[in-house]
């Protein structure tokens, strides 16, 4: 009995990211019905978007291509924590049973700032996903009908590989592939292994949807995200967690699951 209820607790949550589920039962707004506009975002979306850009330049501006993942990797964590004073790494949850979660290692993240992003493939409305969802518990469901597929193996992580490939411009590559490693270039590309809020353990963090203006091909080595489908114009929907309140290094991110979307 006890494994029952477990079972039955992990699909509650789990169920609103599982799309077949999503595509059976689309008649069920309950998603909607925490869905906030731009008046209640946490962060305005002007300022995500700039946030997303100071990373992106400070790591291309300070980093050399050339370097070894690693070097790459703990050289980024270096500079994010002195540009925005904190650090996040994959550590062991402390929530029974969830593997794996997303901890503030250093510094402290201020209410406000963007402490992680969710990397992977992004789908339209209309994009075959369903194969790549079978199974498959990261795949995002933003609210105007776009998928993220945050999964880095299996299908998932070869057609990101492929779509990333399509779509690169001569020296410089359409996205960063390293977040699919343990070792990522970017390192707040981690938000697919944020834990969703449980009891005793409240969210502290939440999702918010952010379109990106034309990226410059130059940054896109640090940018997680690939269009599915080719050729498809600005803005590139990223999602990103944004903090509900000051975290302080050694506690775990905790999302609710419903996400803020601007007013476009």
């Amino acid at each position: 009995m006890p494994m029952i209820k477990w079972v039955l607790k992990k699909w509650k949550s789990y169920k609103y990211r599982f799309v077949p589920w999503l595509i059976f039962n689309f008649k069920n707004r309950s998603m909607q019905k925490e869905l906030k506009t731009q008046q209640d975002c946490i962060l305005h979306h002007e300022l995500a978007v700039d946030s997303v850009f100071e990373v992106l330049t400070l790591l291309n501006e300070n980093i050399s291509p050339f370097e070894t993942q690693y070097v790459q990797h703990e050289k980024a964590n270096q500079l994010l924590l002195r540009r925005l004073g904190f650090e996040v790494r994959r550590q062991r949850s402390a929530v029974p049973a969830a593997g794996r979660g997303v901890v503030v290692t250093r510094g402290v993240v201020p209410a406000g700032a963007v402490c992680a992003w969710y990397p992977g493939t992004v789908y339209l409305p209309g994009d075959p996903l369903l194969l790549a969802s079978i199974g498959n518990q990261f795949v995002f469901a933003c609210a105007d009908g776009v998928h993220v597929d945050g999964r880095g193996g299996g299908l998932s992580g070869l057609l990101f590989g492929s779509c990333a490939g399509r779509d690169h411009m001569g020296p410089y590559p359409a996205a960063d592939r390293s977040w699919r490693t343990e070792l990522p270039a970017n390192p707040l590309a981690v938000g697919q292994f944020v834990n969703n809020q449980s009891p005793g353990f409240p969210s502290n963090v939440r999702y918010q949807e952010v379109d990106l203006p034309a990226v410059p091909y130059p940054l896109r080595r640090y940018l997680p995200y690939a269009w599915y489908r080719a050729r498809v114009p600005p803005p590139m929907r990223a999602v990103v967690l944004v903090a509900q309140r000051d975290i302080r290094a050694g506690e775990e991110l905790f999302a609710n699951y419903f996400t803020v979307v601007h007013d476009s």
